[in-house]
């Protein structure tokens, strides 16, 4: 905000003093121009006085238009005054912000009082919650702007801080989402503890110890997740791997082939004739596949079936886990790839999911160039569609030695 302030600052404030001393210099030329060249032709020198201004003028005009359209490309609003609060600057995104319907008094409203008190020469700034659809939240924040020590105007910017609201939100919600996952299975831990140090029969101290190992396995679990998140975030690798899809397929059915028999789940694969490679980092990907069928399986009840399927599309190659479970309510499809957010907490406390398994699919997918869907109807079962290019923004195509590069993030 501070760097764009201080663009907006310079670039305002150029154009609104340019065209306040445009006309000055036109009349101060035919001034002098006048008072200075006696004897010579009138017609002449009128026609000279007025080429001049015209050419001034001209070369003010463009310099104000370049500079009002370098405002309109600021990310900011950006509003101008004059010492008496009238405003000489409005670049488009301010006109927006107090344009918007079902939200101009209340802007406009915030903006003026900001206004006036820059004019009195105090710095001023408020926050906006305009109502929507969509809600947003704006920033306004107004300077004075001086010379001699005198006020001469005012700079007011906008910023949209919407983003940065949403954000901070989820960086609450997820240190608020960790404390549970670890208090819960810690205060487990604890109390088990507690009960095994008094406890004298052999079974029963086998049976809390037992569930002491569960306890721990799910704050590991949680743990390894999170590290697994975390690293795949901040992945800036060159992805090379020539990864056959059908490998990826058996093993992901392989490895939550025992988890969908215990729950007398069917599992099966469907893969087209000829093989299909692409290129990318293997282990992520095996990990964000085996994520959707593990969590096709823990939403699927007994009887059920979970599919996996491969295909290629104009966008690439689509890996399709699709299971005859319990669907996914219409009201948490858009928030299921966020991390922690679980649609059954009390089925994942059950299951021991953490809620940041799609979260990893999704980074994965981003990693790669892709991007991961998801169809589903309550009670209907759930198809979960993983698309990812055959090769990755800027990588070589498969077979081939791939070109020295950057690293670059995708996303």
């Amino acid at each position: 905000m501070t760097v764009v302030l201080a663009v907006a600052v310079t670039a305002a404030v150029i154009g609104a003093v340019t065209t306040l001393v445009v006309s000055r210099i036109v009349r101060a030329r035919i001034n002098t121009a006048i008072g200075g060249r006696h004897g010579s032709d009138p017609v002449d020198e009128h026609q000279r006085i007025l080429s001049h201004a015209e050419r001034d003028t001209s070369a003010a005009a463009a310099e104000v238009n370049l500079l009002k359209l370098s405002l309109d490309a600021l990310t900011s609003g950006v509003i101008v005054t004059d010492g008496s609060g009238k405003v000489l600057v409005r670049s488009r995104l301010a006109v927006d912000a107090a344009t918007r319907s079902h939200e101009k008094t209340l802007v406009d409203a915030t903006t003026v009082a900001v206004l006036a008190e820059a004019v009195q020469g105090r710095r001023a700034e408020r926050e906006i919650n305009v109502f929507g659809p969509p809600p947003r939240n704006l920033f306004v924040h107004a300077v004075p702007i001086t010379a001699d020590a005198q006020v001469i105007g005012s700079l007011t910017v906008i910023d949209d801080v919407t983003d940065h609201h949403r954000i901070e939100k989820t960086r609450r919600d997820f240190i608020a989402n960790l404390s549970h996952e670890l208090r819960t299975p810690v205060g487990a831990v604890s109390l088990l503890a507690e009960m095994l140090i008094d406890e004298q029969d052999l079974d029963t101290r086998t049976q809390l110890t037992d569930r002491m190992l569960i306890e721990t396995d799910r704050m590991t679990e949680a743990i390894d997740d999170l590290l697994e998140l975390s690293r795949i975030e901040s992945s800036a690798e060159i992805y090379t791997d020539i990864v056959v899809v059908q490998d990826l397929i058996d093993e992901a059915v392989e490895r939550t082939r025992v988890q969908a028999q215990s729950g007398d789940i069917t599992i099966g694969a469907v893969v087209p004739d000829e093989p299909i490679t692409l290129v990318g980092n293997r282990s992520q990907l095996a990990t964000a596949l085996v994520n959707l069928v593990e969590n096709a399986v823990k939403y699927s009840s007994p009887g059920d079936s979970v599919s996996v399927r491969a295909r290629l599309d104009d966008d690439g190659v689509a890996l399709v886990v699709q299971d005859t479970g319990r669907g996914i309510p219409a009201r948490d499809l858009d928030r299921i790839f966020e991390r922690f957010y679980r649609v059954d907490r009390s089925r994942d406390a059950a299951t021991g999911g953490t809620g940041i398994g799609l979260s990893i699919v999704r980074h994965v997918a981003l990693n790669h160039g892709g991007h991961v869907s998801v169809a589903s109807f309550e009670g209907d079962g759930s198809s979960f569609t993983l698309v990812l290019p055959v090769v990755p923004p800027g990588r070589a195509e498969p077979g081939q030695s791939p070109e020295p590069q950057t690293a670059h993030e995708v996303g």
